[in-house]
């Protein structure tokens, strides 16, 4: 989508009496103004700027919000990550999020949380979404930066999930798979009608990794309703993991979070295992925005 703006000068933009812009959910990371697109940077009206990476994402974390120089999941886990998803181990879960979108009829959806953004290129790549806008957001540079190279149709920022950089009831839906965000955020941005997706881990998910790695491995709990939300729908979905070769175990040991949970025996021990026959179970929430709270 594209507007016509009279009069703005913002760096980076050629100025004239009138400049074709494209639309942009962008919010400054400052001032909270609209942030426009030019040729190399993002800027807002206040003469705050970004500027646009090589692969065609922008970092909209400020220096002072950064809790580390290296903030999110590392580069190892990030592609292995990738390795996992590309082999089509959770390739049910995508193809439901894909026919929930497409039930939906939203013309935009932002992934919160989107890591190197396997569901959304399964959103990129579905039939009839060529008119849909995807957006992804992530905390770490490294896993926006892949998912850029892989889409760069999609537009992606480094933002804090926590302080989401996107404009008011900008976007008809929100994605959040296995990430955390602030609820009052995923409101602020939806529009007041618009959909947000959960995806959660369901109590039997991994239940046989897990149970190599913990002595009394507790069942996942279930989700709240986040504030200034109701539930629409949930929907449990679970399916046969059968792992056969060492290259896909070796993606999930070093995908999940449970690798910080293992002592060096028991991470050389599931690092080499050659095949795992598990559970993946995955509790899928839709909310929509409470009516007095938007």
């Amino acid at each position: 989508m594209y507007r016509f703006l009279r009069g703005f000068q913002f760096p980076g933009i050629p100025t004239s009496q009138r400049v074709l812009v494209p639309e942009s959910i962008w919010m400054c990371p400052v001032c909270s103004e609209r942030l426009i697109r030019g040729p190399s940077t993002f800027a807002c009206p206040a003469g705050h700027s970004f500027d646009i990476a090589r692969e065609g994402y922008v970092n909209l974390v400020l220096a002072q919000h950064r809790r580390s120089a290296a903030a999110g999941d590392p580069k190892d886990s990030l592609r292995h990550r990738r390795t996992f998803h590309e082999g089509g181990h959770y390739a049910p879960l995508a193809a439901r999020l894909v026919a929930v979108l497409a039930t939906e009829g939203a013309d935009s959806v932002l992934d919160v949380g989107c890591g190197e953004g396997y569901y959304l290129r399964q959103l990129l790549h579905a039939p009839g979404s060529g008119a849909v806008r995807l957006y992804g957001v992530d905390v770490a540079k490294e896993a926006i930066r892949l998912a850029s190279r892989a889409a760069p149709q999609i537009d992606h920022a480094v933002a804090n999930t926590y302080r989401l950089p996107v404009r008011d009831a900008s976007v008809a839906a929100v994605l959040q798979v296995f990430a955390a965000s602030a609820a009052d955020h995923i409101r602020r941005v939806l529009l007041p009608d618009g959909l947000f997706i959960e995806v959660t881990p369901g109590p039997r998910h991994l239940q046989a990794f897990r149970a190599m790695i913990y002595d009394a491995p507790q069942a996942h709990n279930e989700a709240p309703v986040p504030p200034g939300f109701r539930l629409q729908q949930t929907e449990r979905m679970t399916f046969s993991l059968r792992l056969s070769e060492s290259e896909a175990v070796a993606g999930l040991v070093e995908m999940t979070p449970y690798k910080w949970h293992m002592n060096p025996v028991t991470y050389g021990r599931v690092r080499d295992l050659t095949e795992l026959h598990d559970t993946a179970d995955f509790t899928i929430n839709l909310f929509r925005p409470e009516r007095d709270s938007v």
